[in-house]
């Protein structure tokens, strides 16, 4: 009997351990059911995240592919004007000395023509104190010109002496 009596509530106690559970295996399932779709999504999520991974991974191939070829570009743009630096440079020095050369030449150029000038200003200082030597020399030529002209012309003029003693006439 008293079992009888416990049997209402054991009966009340077991449906509600069966509903309990019944919930607890819709609540497990609705659970498993959210894990799946975390799940599902986290799988889509990685797999796109793989294939941006690997998107990424070929553009930084291709990238470091250009920049190395870049690179390439770039150094061998580096030598060739290093290159015409140099070759820039070597022009520059011929240029300079060829520069200095002519302006020595022109130094000596100057020099001698200041030489030149120097000596035409001595010759024509020469030549102007000939031409008054000169000037002075034919006034003395004419001076005597006129004086032989004189001396002629009294010479003509006076009968000539007799000598004194009977010779020769």
């Amino acid at each position: 009997e008293k079992m009888r009596a416990e049997l209402p509530s054991l009966r009340s106690a077991l449906e509600k351990a069966q509903e309990d559970r019944m919930r607890a295996e819709q609540q497990r399932a609705e659970a498993e059911r959210d894990a799946d779709r975390k799940i599902q999504v986290m799988q889509t999520q990685l797999e796109e995240m793989q294939v941006a991974h690997n998107r990424s991974v070929v553009v930084a191939t291709e990238t470091a592919a250009e920049l190395g070829g870049f690179r390439q570009d770039v150094e061998m743009q580096v030598a060739a004007h290093q290159h015409e630096v140099r070759t820039l440079r070597s022009q520059l020095t011929k240029e300079e000395a060829a520069r200095r050369a002519a302006e020595d030449k022109l130094k000596a150029m100057e020099q001698t023509a200041a030489v030149r000038e120097s000596r035409q200003r001595e010759n024509a200082e020469e030549a102007e104190m000939a031409r008054q030597k000169m000037t002075v020399l034919e006034r003395e030529l004419t001076s005597q010109k006129r004086l032989l002209t004189e001396i002629q012309n009294e010479y003509h003029q006076t009968p000539p002496k007799q000598p004194a003693s009977g010779g020769e006439a």
